[in-house]
């Protein structure tokens, strides 16, 4: 049992020093590398990483690697082909673990049939708490996305990429198809295509995989004073990403892959009869009809993308269960 822990930067200089040394402290009788991803920075985070970590008293191994083209989802991608163990923890700029992170992580991930796991993220504010962390804290990863721990693959369906941990074996089958990864996730300070960690919750629930909330994974979720404010929380809640219309086309793949086509297939016809006057109710019982038919004509290009997608991976799944 070994984890690789991936922390994606993009001009991170003045967050990762408090990451570092949370990660640092983590507490594991296994191996453990720490591969810090530059996504194309402009700010010396590389330098700053290497001379933090040259101080820190730890036996974990530490690298750099580069990733010049800008999106979160790249450079995640970028982390999980440079690591080393089978067990992977991403860890964001601004995230610091718990001591016992790493260990929780992995005794969770030793069941073959978790295909990722996440926990709870206090938040340690700098500066005046804004109303909306109580209300939208959600949108910022902030507290808990569970009641309690357990499976959560088909009530909640998704969980935050802030502390994620999955098996690099799984996301080394999903980046093999061809269109994946659909959504960049953040691309620079203020460039948003949200939803990249729930796009790849959603392909290894398509692989077979469970997903695991667990309260006992905790790490604390740094917010910097630019983050506290309306405007930045607006930016969050339009810009384009997982949420709404893509969920929803995907919940819909996910009916005909435990439904049937026909049977889905009959269901979108009726309801797009019944959708008369409500067009984007009506083109997207279209596209979920055309989905069980197996033709994209009626999709628009993500809808054709994550539709190719679940195709791909779903033979891949069978694939091998046929091969075990």
């Amino acid at each position: 049992m070994s984890v690789s822990v991936l922390i994606c930067c993009h001009n991170s200089k003045d967050r990762i020093t408090r990451t570092l040394e949370a990660v640092a402290r983590c507490e594991a009788n296994f191996q453990v590398e720490v591969v810090l991803i530059d996504n194309n920075s402009t700010d010396r985070t590389a330098q700053t990483a290497r001379h933090v970590w040259g101080r820190l008293d730890t036996p974990f191994r530490f690298r750099v690697v580069s990733e010049p083209k800008l999106g979160l989802a790249y450079a995640r991608r970028r982390g999980v082909l440079e690591a080393d163990h089978e067990f992977l923890v991403f860890c964001d700029d601004d995230n610091w673990l718990s001591r016992d992170y790493l260990s929780i992580a992995a005794e969770i991930l030793a069941d073959p049939k978790v295909g990722a796991t996440g926990g709870q993220a206090e938040p340690i504010f700098d500066g005046a708490v804004p109303p909306f962390a109580y209300s939208h804290g959600h949108y910022l990863a902030l507290g808990i996305q569970a009641i309690s721990s357990g499976d959560v693959t088909h009530s909640r369906g998704f969980l935050w990429g802030a502390g994620l941990a999955v098996r690099r074996s799984d996301l080394l089958s999903i980046y093999r198809c061809p269109v994946l990864p659909i959504l960049t996730g953040r691309a620079g300070a203020f460039s948003f295509t949200m939803g990249d960690d729930n796009e790849i919750c959603w392909a290894l629930t398509v692989l077979g995989k469970k997903l695991v909330y667990d309260n006992r994974l905790k790490l604390y979720h740094f917010m910097p004073p630019e983050r506290l404010k309306i405007e930045y929380l607006r930016k969050l809640m339009d810009c384009p990403g997982w949420h709404g219309r893509i969920d929803r086309f995907a919940s819909g793949l996910n009916a005909i892959d435990n439904n049937g086509r026909m049977r889905v297939g009959f269901k979108s016809l009726f309801n797009w009869l019944r959708s008369f006057h409500q067009l984007e109710e009506r083109r997207y019982h279209a596209s979920i009809f055309c989905a069980a038919c197996g033709r994209t004509s009626m999709m628009d290009e993500l809808e054709r993308k994550l539709y190719v997608a679940s195709q791909w991976l779903r033979a891949t799944r069978n694939s091998s269960i046929r091969i075990s």
